[in-house]
């Protein structure tokens, strides 16, 4: 990306034509996939993990390329039960049927089960025997743009007049990092949530899903975009969390992990969860290995419960939960504390290393790890240049003979911009941007009231301290907050 350099009279001329320009909402999209409005407005922002490998993806898909089995406590092995089954034939009373096994002769025994009955098993020495699939989907899901379920719980006794919505995320494989390397909680069909509770049309709070713990926050401090709450999904493990950051969690043997990558915008694939043709099945959704809470990093494990009817499992427990979520581990960029002896590197860099004057204008100028943003710190903003997508419609006050929505801006009067201006705006007066002039990743820059960070090699975000409001960019995805 080529740079000029930047005289003052440049400077003050395109930053008044910045000032001018205001941000254009480019509104909601409508969901699709059978809801619309309503409860849909609420569906969430997720944001999967940089580093993610493994996606969400769509459970009528799962179901149609599976195996439906029955679990058998050892020494008997599992029996397959159906190949390819239909979805309505696992809503279907009596449709499958199967027993327990005798662990002496290994021939079934005792009471039928069906697949309308909740049956979670375990296998091993765990001695739970039940229906579970497992499927030939590929690991990293099938693309987008992928659906989320939403199952409205009414609320009954103290939290009678309350809603809660639940938004189901499904992906077709989990696989948790441990530290040192290797994996742990390795599991097949991972049913992942939050739960948006409303009174009425009102939001109250959020509640979010991470292996069996839930915690709550209120809604005023939920953070969001454009109305839609923001969910951090755990690298791996697909956690639902409210802020990044890393995690400890209680009988977990393994952290988690979240942070800015790539974006799911659920409301754009909604799906009625009641209406879906394998509503109504009780079973496994995954291969069958050992308990989570046993935890033996590395060893498979069996995955979590899927959506059910309320007759069958009573989701109103963990839909109405209160406690307050837990911070995220400090420092947030790396889950864990730092190696025993030594000390963590800091993540701030010297405003100083960055500081220019051009004129009277002082200003502190930085690019991204990559070159590809052009980024200043100015008293009255802060600013980075480059390319973006998606850019709302040009507005009336960005004259059409000036480049629109090259870069984004935050100013100290809260105001979150698109950038209209007809070059760049900043950089040394005396040479060309170079090598000197980059913000490594990982690395925040504090001035004149306003924080950078290098969140990625192409990723930036940058914050008004007092109000906390802000930008990130990036190539092919940018934000508002």
């Amino acid at each position: 990306m080529g740079r000029g350099r930047v005289v003052a009279g440049l400077v003050s001329l395109l930053v008044l034509a910045v000032s001018g320009c205001k941000t254009t909402e480019t509104g909601t999209p409508q969901p699709t996939g059978g809801v619309t409005g309503g409860p849909a407005a609420f569906a969430p922002l997720v944001y999967l993990a940089h580093d993610e490998d493994h996606e969400p993806g769509d459970a009528s898909e799962f179901i149609r390329r599976s195996t439906l089995k029955w679990s058998h406590a050892e020494p008997c092995k599992d029996e397959t039960i159906a190949v390819h089954p239909a979805e309505k034939d696992l809503a279907t009373p009596g449709k499958f049927q199967a027993r327990k096994a005798n662990k002496d002769t290994c021939k079934p025994e005792g009471p039928v089960y069906t697949t309308t009955q909740a049956t979670r098993p375990y296998s091993g020495d765990f001695g739970r025997e039940g229906f579970f699939l497992t499927s030939d989907v590929d690991n990293n899901g099938e693309g987008g743009p992928d659906p989320v379920y939403l199952q409205d719980v009414p609320g009954d006794g103290e939290n009678k007049g309350l809603t809660g919505h639940v938004y189901w995320f499904f992906y077709p494989w989990n696989e948790s990092t441990v530290p040192g390397g290797g994996h742990g909680g390795n599991h097949e069909g991972d049913w992942e949530r939050i739960t948006v509770v409303t009174r009425g049309d009102q939001p109250v709070r959020v509640v979010y899903s991470q292996h069996d713990t839930k915690c709550a926050v209120d809604w005023a401090d939920v953070e969001k975009q454009d109305g839609h709450p923001v969910v951090y999904a755990a690298e791996g493990s697909h956690g639902s969390y409210p802020k990044p950051g890393g995690y400890s969690i209680p009988k977990v043997p393994f952290p988690d992990h979240a942070d800015r990558g790539k974006q799911w915008r659920t409301w754009e694939q909604v799906r009625a969860v009641e209406k879906q043709p394998w509503w109504g099945y009780g079973g496994g959704w995954g291969d069958v290995g050992a308990p989570i809470e046993i935890g033996e990093l590395g060893k498979h494990q069996t995955g979590p419960a899927g959506p059910m009817p309320p007759e069958v499992r009573d989701m109103r427990p963990e839909v109405f939960r209160t406690a307050p979520c837990p911070a995220p581990l400090e420092p947030t960029a790396t889950p864990g504390p730092a190696p025993t002896g030594q000390d963590q590197e800091p993540t701030a860099v010297s405003p100083e290393k960055y500081h220019h004057r051009v004129g009277s204008l002082d200003f502190y100028f930085f690019t991204s790890p990559d070159d590809q943003y052009s980024c200043a710190i100015v008293a009255e903003q802060a600013l980075c240049q480059g390319g973006t997508k998606p850019v709302p419609p040009r507005p009336a006050s960005c004259n059409p003979d000036i480049t629109w929505g090259y870069g984004m801006s935050v100013g100290s009067d809260d105001k979150v911009d698109f950038i209209c201006a007809g070059g760049i705006m900043y950089g040394p007066a005396d040479r060309s941007p170079g090598p000197q002039d980059r913000l490594p990743s990982g690395k925040t820059l504090t001035t004149l009231g306003f924080t950078c960070a290098a969140t990625g090699d192409s990723e930036l975000r940058c914050t008004h301290d007092a109000s906390g409001h802000g930008f990130r960019i990036a190539p092919d995805s940018n934000e508002k907050f």
